[in-house]
């Protein structure tokens, strides 16, 4: 039976990253993270995601976390159309402050999620599609 991720609360270098937990409820104490990044154009939220999330967590027997990167999802500007949308991903692709900005989020969601949930105290891994990737 599918269950409903658990959001993170995490203060980022400019502001709120917006985050998810997905753990079995039979995880065990030493269960792995992995931190599973989206690709272009998605969201911690999109089905695809939240399918995959569920499964690692489930076959594997780990927490999962998830984020919005830069631009996407919770993170999308208001009220901006599908073709600003696109030129956003582009440029965000391409610039090295948005990798430094994830470079210093992920560790942020990690913590957040260990703390989150005390069995998460295996290693961490990292599975990413796309622009995730």
């Amino acid at each position: 039976m599918p269950w409903n991720p658990e959001l993170l609360h995490v203060d980022g270098p400019k502001g709120a990253v917006p985050a998810t937990l997905f753990v079995p409820r039979d995880a065990e104490p030493g269960a792995p993270l992995v931190l599973l990044g989206h690709g272009a154009h998605t969201s911690k939220d999109d089905v695809t995601m939240q399918v995959l999330a569920r499964a690692l967590a489930r076959g594997v027997n780990a927490g999962v976390a998830t984020l919005d990167c830069p631009g996407h999802g919770d993170r999308r500007p208001a009220g901006l159309d599908d073709a600003g949308f696109d030129a956003l991903v582009q440029a965000n692709m391409t610039d090295p402050a948005v990798f430094d900005q994830l470079a210093t989020e992920w560790p942020l969601v990690a913590a957040a999620a260990r703390a989150h949930d005390t069995r998460l105290t295996g290693p961490t891994g990292y599975a990413g599609f796309s622009m995730g990737s």
